[in-house]
Order: structure tokens, then C-alpha cells, then sequence
């Protein structure tokens, strides 16, 4: 799913000392024949990450896995506009065109406790182009996009569990009251993020709807012929006779 851009760090890094370099790379469009090219195309971008976050072991604790979610869901959502520049995307699902991509990324920044440096860091992302968010497509993807997640899950995936849409919180999540997919981890976030969301929300809404009455419509229509098929055998009568 896009995330807005996130402002930049006031303090100033210093690379050397505090700061790991490290490679965002990975492919966007799924190796699907008259989709987007039919193989996709590869992205990669020169990245630092706080030295913290690559030391051996980190995020294998709630609560540095929390700050590496959201640190990788940072990444992802700043790079989101570039990844849209690299071609003119249509939806995987309905071929009108994308507008975002839902997007799974894996971490690769912490080596194995015991691990020697140096290693080479990354940060794996695949990128399914999706019409809107929180949409039928969007579902869709959603579930390409864990199985590719669970063959990569070696790396710390991102997010493993759902995470706010906003800041990629995994905590003290709430479902959008509209759509009931995107969450957010306070109602700031939600605020912050409602001009982004409201027409993807909308169209979801109207989606379920339309889905719905679709099915009672669906549900009539089989009881109707049910009652009609009963009828119908009653008006003939017995198919036997005497002699």
C-alpha cells in the first residue's frame, strides 16, 4: 500500500560514525505476459540506516522489530513516487491504470548474532501496481504479496503483522471506520492521512456495496428458480401410470 513521505530527521547523521550504508533494491510488476512489459522492472537506491538498526540480532524483539518496522515502512514510503516514475503502471487485477502499489518489503539490515562484518545490507522490496488502495485489487495483491513475503522471510519482513498506514506503527492498530482495512496506530495518524485515503476509502465502500447487493440479488435469484424448479415438477404430476 503508498505511505506519504515522511519528514527528514532534524538532527544532523554523521554517515562514518552513526550511520550504515546499505541498498533499498527489488522489483516492481509481477512477471505476468501483456502486464506492465511482462517482466517487470528492477529498482535500486544507494540508502543509510541508523547503526543501531544493523547491529547483529536487532529486531528479534517486540519492540526492535516495532522500530525496525517503521523504519523500513519510512524507506518504502519515501521511495513510493520514484518507484510510480519508473513507467506507466496499470493495475495487476483490472488493468485500468495503478495509482499505488501494495508493496512488501524485507529487511536484510541485521546480520545473524555471531556474524562477522562485512556483510552487504539491503532491503529487499516487490511491488504489485495496484489501481487504489483498499479495494478487491488491493486484497488481491495483498495475498501475493505475503506468499513472496513468507519465501523471503529468512530477513525480518515488513510488516509481518499489519501496521499503521501512516508511520508504520505496529501498535494499538484501529481499523479505518469506512473501509475496515487500513489502520492506524492513533487518531493522528488517521487525520494526517484522511486527504490520501478518503477517495480510495470511498470507492471501497461503494465496492462492498455494489458486492453486496450483488449477492442478495444472487441469493434471490437461486431461491426464485429453487421455487420455480418445485412448481414446476408438482404441475406435471406423477411420472407413472396404472394398468
Amino acid at each position: 500500500m503508498s505511505r506519504p513521505a515522511r519528514e527528514a530527521p532534524s538532527e544532523v547523521l554523521n554517515p562514518p560514525g552513526q550511520l550504515v550504508p546499505f541498498v533499498y533494491e527489488g522489483l516492481c510488476g509481477v512477471r505476468h505476459p501483456g502486464i506492465n512489459g511482462g517482466d517487470g522492472l528492477k529498482f535500486s537506491f544507494a540508502e543509510y540506516a541508523p547503526r543501531a538498526i544493523c547491529l547483529p540480532g536487532f529486531g528479534h524483539t517486540p519492540e526492535s522489530a516495532h522500530l525496525a518496522c517503521r523504519f523500513v515502512a519510512n524507506l518504502a514510503a519515501r521511495h513510493h513516487s520514484d518507484l510510480l516514475a519508473m513507467g506507466s503502471w496499470d493495475c495487476q487485477f483490472c488493468g485500468v491504470k495503478a495509482s499505488t502499489f501494495n508493496l512488501v518489503v524485507v529487511s536484510f539490515l541485521s546480520p545473524e548474532a555471531g556474524t562477522v562484518d562485512p556483510i552487504r545490507r539491503s532491503v529487499w522490496g516487490y511491488g504489485v501496481p495496484i489501481c487504489r488502495t483498499a479495494g478487491a485489487c488491493d486484497q488481491k495483491a495483498g495475498r501475493l504479496t505475503a506468499e513472496l513475503r513468507d519465501t523471503y522471510i529468512s530477513g525480518l519482513a515488513t510488516p509481518s503483522s499489519p501496521s499503521c498506514m501512516m508511520c508504520g506503527s505496529t501498535k494499538d492498530l484501529i481499523l479505518c471506520s469506512g473501509c475496515k482495512v487500513v489502520r492506524y496506530c492513533s487518531l493522528k495518524c488517521r487525520r494526517e492521512h484522511h486527504s490520501v485515503h478518503k477517495k480510495d476509502c470511498r470507492a471501497a465502500q461503494r465496492e462492498k456495496l455494489r458486492d453486496k447487493i450483488q449477492e442478495h440479488l444472487l441469493k434471490q435469484r437461486e431461491s426464485h428458480f429453487s421455487k420455480f424448479k418445485v412448481r414446476s415438477i408438482k404441475s406435471k404430476g406423477p411420472l407413472f401410470g396404472y394398468i
